[in-house]
């Protein structure tokens, strides 16, 4: 069970001491400082000595930039829990795809949802279907164009061209979004 299997770790960070709680980075994990930028955590000495895994400190983890010392957690934090639940994280996958200029309808998170689908139904036989959020569009707020002014300069080089005024419009977390199922 995860917190509870004792495991050599050499840290050198000036605020270390014995009965903290800190972010544990055992040997095989993939740490991503920086969205681009990644280590995995090796089995390695230190100054002679065998560690298993690394002490994190907030930058190493990509929650900030400091580096000046370990990140402590509070003695409420529940030990053996994953860094990515006690800070409340959900898992994300990253797809990159290569997109050619003839492919517009995979231009946008739909089109490429559609396309995985099509493509596990037909090589894995799989029998999913693609679920889309339901929205709330209220149209009154898009027949109101008196706001913008669209001036098509060259019909032979843009034959059509639309626009929309979106109104009321509130920011804020983005659903969990579109399952395959």
């Amino acid at each position: 069970m995860l917190g509870h299997e004792i495991v050599q770790i050499v840290c050198g960070a000036p605020n270390v001491k014995k009965g903290q709680k800190v972010i544990v980075a055992l040997v095989g994990t993939t740490l991503y400082p920086k969205p681009n930028d990644f280590f995995k955590i090796k089995k390695s000495k230190i100054r002679g000595v065998e560690s298993a895994g690394m002490i994190c400190a907030e930058d190493e983890i990509g929650l900030g930039d400091a580096h000046d010392g370990i990140m402590v957690l509070p003695d409420a934090a529940t030990t053996g829990m994953s860094a990515s639940s006690y800070f409340d994280i959900y898992k994300d996958v990253q797809l990159e795809i290569g997109l050619t200029p003839n492919r517009c309808d995979a231009m946008g998170h739909i089109g490429v949802a559609r396309d995985l689908k099509a493509y596990l139904n037909y090589h894995q036989e799989l029998k999913l279907d693609l679920i889309l959020p339901e929205t709330k569009l209220n149209t009154k707020n898009l027949t109101n164009i008196d706001s913008i002014k669209i001036d098509i300069t060259d019909f032979d080089l843009c034959p059509k061209y639309i626009g929309a005024v979106l109104s009321n419009v509130t920011v804020g977390p983005s659903p969990h979004g579109y399952k395959i199922i």
